[in-house]
């Protein structure tokens, strides 16, 4: 973008007129690009950082703005994904109908940020309907995203039936995907979680294990084992892993609530 020295005053975002007159502070440079440029194009690149420290800050007042930005067609896809992420942490109208519009947008890193943005309210009988339009979308990363997004939200497919052949194909596809990425336990891990979703409890055992091999660590693994093991009816074995769950583990808090609900000694 333009450099914009205002921005390095009020949000430390740098500028490379100040990176390269290391000796000279932002008022100078932006005194400089005034003098120059009266009619430059500093404020929108102002207003953007606004919009997205607000956005970054969570504060509704951002919102109006990181609408603009994503439905301006006239701005960088990545630009306008960046704003659509950051309207994924307000549950209100505006946000919400930006994001369902952006699911029908001709670029698919715009879709992908949109339809995994609104995996939390994949309830909503209006989200729903975008996600499962999603599964047949041409691109996989876009597939992808709609099914994680409609089996995160419990929602799973009937046995037969064009959704369930659409909501499995998207599944293989990030199965297959994760192949390719047999050496990363975070793949491996997502992968139990999808499968977790779906229901597929030796499924989920499975990657889960492999990611635990890459990593013993990695957080969530022991809590999403346990899970995976209770689903597949092996009590004392998967109430044991939620036990072991570390306690700096992110999901010490949900295994001892679900260890709770067993009653088991």
């Amino acid at each position: 973008s333009v450099p914009a020295p205002e921005n390095t005053k009020r949000f430390g975002i740098p500028n490379s007129c100040n990176e390269c007159h290391k000796d000279k502070n932002a008022d100078w440079a932006e005194a400089r690009l005034a003098d120059w440029f009266p009619q430059g194009r500093r404020k929108t690149t102002v207003d953007d950082a606004i919009a997205f420290s607000l956005g970054a800050a969570r504060e509704p007042a951002g919102i109006e703005r990181l609408v603009r930005i994503a439905g301006d067609a006239s701005r960088p896809a990545l630009f306008r994904a960046n704003a659509l992420g950051h309207l994924r942490n307000f549950a209100k109208p505006a946000a919400i109908n930006a994001l369902l519009s952006a699911t029908g947008d001709g670029h698919p890193a715009i879709r992908l940020v949109a339809l995994l943005s609104l995996t939390d309210g994949a309830r909503d009988p209006a989200v729903r309907g975008a996600m499962e339009t999603a599964l047949t979308d041409p691109r996989r990363t876009v597939r992808m995203a709609s099914a994680l997004g409609l089996l995160n939200a419990g929602l799973t497919a009937p046995p037969s039936g064009t959704f369930s052949q659409a909501l499995t194909a998207a599944m293989n596809d990030y199965a297959s995907r994760a192949e390719l990425l047999s050496d990363d336990p975070a793949t491996q891990l997502d992968l139990g979680k999808m499968f977790f979703l779906a229901g597929r409890w030796k499924s989920a055992e499975s990657s889960l294990r492999d990611a635990m091999k890459l990593n013993p660590r990695i957080g969530g693994g022991t809590y999403f084992l346990g899970l995976a093991t209770l689903g597949q009816g092996r009590i004392a074995e998967g109430a044991a892993l939620l036990r072991s769950v570390d306690r700096k583990d992110p999901h010490r808090k949900d295994a001892e609530s679900v260890l709770a609900r067993l009653s088991i000694p």
